[in-house]
């Protein structure tokens, strides 16, 4: 609810913050080199986790709060309170 992501070390001791978002964090999905997360200001942030960073902000189709979103490979299918439905090709 504090629109920061925290990502745990392996041991779950500690936790490194991203902090990019406005609003709260609806969903964060990652692996062990990019994480991703969507929120109530309605965008949806890449971060490196490696370099400990954002990557990138993704705007665009979206005014509401992104409720849901999936992600595979380099594509992401977002869905926002009003009904919208966006498809993302990450590069």
């Amino acid at each position: 609810m504090d629109s920061v992501v925290c990502s745990w070390d392996p041991k779950g001791v500690r936790c490194d913050h991203f902090v990019g978002h406005k609003a709260p964090v609806s969903k964060v999905m990652g692996d062990d080199r990019i994480a991703i997360s969507a929120s109530y200001d309605a965008t949806i942030i890449m971060w490196d986790l490696k370099k400990k960073d954002l990557a990138q902000t993704l705007l665009g189709p979206h005014k509401e709060a992104i409720m849901e979103f999936e992600w595979n490979n380099s594509f992401i299918a977002s869905g926002d309170k009003a009904g919208i439905l966006a498809f993302w090709v990450i590069l």
